[in-house]
């Protein structure tokens, strides 16, 4: 790869893509490409929240998605809903269409911003080949299509945190605190998508506290003052609460968390570690020069330090937790991959990086999340004679009735009270999971099999890898009674 140092330092789009524009367009097409052929769910709490808030637009009025909001902030749905509603003015009708634009659209704004002020973090020739590692990781990096073109809140705040932590770069490098105004801007809107990113207000702090500029703390306290009155005022007009969202969620995980498991200290370092697909970063690094290659970017080290300690410290942790601070991390891993690009002896490490990533790209991205349930709804779309569905237990633990325009009644049962599948009639199905099938054999053998909805092969290793977790992806099958079968 040619050396970055030759490329000119003018911020077009162009200029960003000149050496690598093959590669930001084919990042670009697999992001569309993903948004058009993978409906999938990753959060069922993001489904609840966000996607059955703005989707069928027809069926959804804003008074009763703003009363329903509980601890989440409204940006989100009021943004998404009001997308989803010009969608429907404009004829889209099928929610398969207005999620399919919806996504798209997200994924679209996300790729931008990622690929094109991430190149721009390495501007400075000191990173060779900086630019083209920024646009191929922030576009094909094996979580990036999937996730960042999904309607999650960690999603939708990360485009924000980037933008806040390359103003206070900008700041960084070129000390003008008026970037720090921009930097408080972003970080508001990231915090009101996910309160957590504002953690990262300690980062800026920070690095205000390394230049020892005191002009530059008077304003970002009087951008975080005014920032934190429009934000509240703005919600306030919308739910009647100042900053109620905020208070409800601490609340809530003040009294419920503890609730919800506890995993170490450590996990998340982990997990970042797994992310750099070993051994590719294990290495003495001999002659590579660090304070040359990070000094400049002590902003993004910090934001993802500070974010990181802090979620660490709390007892309950999810992977997609890391999902808003995942892009940076990326960029704080460029100049170790691109020490290896320029030694030959550690092309090996580029070529296991790149294949390995390569696969999982492939399978991460068109492995449709919860596949299972979502079939099982878009097939009842078409079967309107089927009025009721029974689901025995927690069989359907998520029924993603809005990928329909219209879908059946939903009645779950215990194995106690079978007797509602014997006597159902021909409006009526039995939907059950693949491991309730043994124990429900003698009920079963008076029903006919419509069909199995199974689900994809990522899915599956998850499932073996850890049962008790996502034993709700499991095949599902739905029956009726074999008299009902013309």
């Amino acid at each position: 790869m040619a050396q970055i140092s030759t490329l000119p330092t003018t911020s077009s789009f162009s200029t960003v893509f000149r050496k690598s524009k093959v590669l930001g367009l084919f990042a670009l097409l697999f992001y569309v490409s993903v948004a058009f052929s993978n409906l999938g769910i990753i959060a069922l709490d993001d489904y609840s929240c966000i996607i059955s808030q703005i989707i069928p637009a027809q069926h959804i009025f804003s008074s009763e998605v703003i009363a329903n909001l509980g601890i989440r902030h409204p940006l989100a749905v009021l943004i998404l809903g009001g997308f989803t509603r010009v969608l429907y003015r404009l004829g889209a009708e099928n929610p398969i269409q207005q999620l399919r634009c919806t996504i798209l659209v997200i994924g679209i704004f996300n790729f931008s911003v990622f690929t094109y002020f991430g190149a721009q973090f390495f501007k400075n020739p000191k990173t060779k080949n900086g630019q083209e590692w920024a646009v191929g990781l922030m576009g094909l990096f094996f979580l990036n299509p999937l996730i960042f073109t999904r309607p999650m809140i960690e999603s939708l705040s990360a485009p924000f945190l980037f933008l806040a932590c390359f103003k206070t770069y900008q700041y960084w490098t070129k000390n003008k605190p008026t970037h720090l105004v921009a930097a408080m801007a972003f970080l508001t809107l990231a915090s009101m998508f996910r309160f957590q990113t504002g953690i990262c207000f300690v980062a800026i702090l920070l690095i205000i506290a390394l230049k020892r500029d005191l002009r530059a703390l008077v304003l970002l306290l009087l951008a975080t003052g005014l920032a934190f009155v429009l934000s509240g005022l703005f919600e306030f007009s919308i739910t009647g609460r100042f900053h109620g969202s905020v208070r409800e969620y601490i609340t809530y995980n003040i009294h419920y968390s503890s609730g919800y498991g506890t995993t170490p200290f450590y996990t998340f370092f982990v997990l970042l570690i797994g992310l750099t697909i070993p051994p590719t970063l294990f290495s003495r690094y001999k002659n590579f020069h660090w304070k040359k290659q990070y000094y400049e970017l002590l902003p993004v080290l910090l934001f993802v330090f500070i974010f990181v300690i802090a979620h660490s410290i709390v007892p309950h942790k999810e992977e997609r937790f890391l999902i808003p601070i995942l892009p940076l991390f990326l960029i704080a891993i460029i100049p170790l991959l691109a020490y290896f690009t320029e030694n030959k002896s550690s092309h090996w490490r580029i070529y296991w990086f790149s294949g390995i990533n390569g696969v999982l790209l492939v399978l991460a991205s068109f492995n449709t999340p919860q596949k299972n349930t979502i079939n099982l709804v878009r097939y009842l779309a078409e079967k309107p004679e089927i009025k009721n569905i029974i689901a025995l237990e927690d069989t359907l633990v998520l029924y993603p009735k809005v990928y329909a325009i219209s879908s059946p009644s939903l009645h779950a049962i215990s194995n106690s009270n079978m007797d509602a599948v014997k006597n159902m009639d021909c409006n009526t199905a039995f939907v059950i999971r693949a491991d309730y099938e043994s124990g429900s054999a003698q009920v079963l053998s008076s029903l006919t099999k419509l069909k199995e909805f199974t689900p994809g092969p990522l899915e599956n290793i998850v499932i073996k890898l850890n049962p008790r977790q996502n034993i709700r992806r499991s095949s599902i099958s739905l029956y009726v009674k074999s008299l009902c079968i013309k």
